[in-house]
């Protein structure tokens, strides 16, 4: 996030009557950078296999939530989500009913506490 930016859009509203009140200039002292560095979170890995018109999703552990995020891309521009089957538990499949699929986008984050995503995409078919 941009703070300045932000700051600038309270004070914005703060000019237009939507806050009242003085505006807190807040210092950081957390680098979410050094923190990167010093402790790095495990690692999600994703792999993608296109089998016909079947796309499988694997993952290198546990997910959040019940599968990878989907989203579907057309050829006419359309892009919209879409769900995959549940084939174990770090593997799904998502199969396209579509001739006119130009890519697919899969995301997800672990299970547990670490921040961390991780993503791929299918390409072209």
């Amino acid at each position: 996030m941009n703070s300045h930016r932000e700051l600038g859009q309270i004070r914005a509203m703060r000019s237009r009557g939507v806050l009242a009140g003085p505006v807190l200039r807040l210092r950081s002292t957390f680098d979410r950078r050094e923190a990167a560095r010093s402790s790095p979170a495990p690692r999600l890995d994703l792999s993608l296999t296109a089998e016909g018109d079947h796309l499988w999703i694997e993952s290198s552990r546990s997910v959040f939530g019940p599968a990878p995020f989907v989203a579907v891309e057309e050829t006419n521009g359309l892009v919209y989500r879409n769900n995959s089957t549940t084939e174990g538990e770090t593997l799904w499949c998502y199969q396209s009913d579509s001739p006119a699929v130009r890519r697919i986008g899969v995301g997800a984050a672990a299970s547990d506490d670490a921040p961390c995503l991780a993503g791929g995409q299918s390409g072209r078919r």
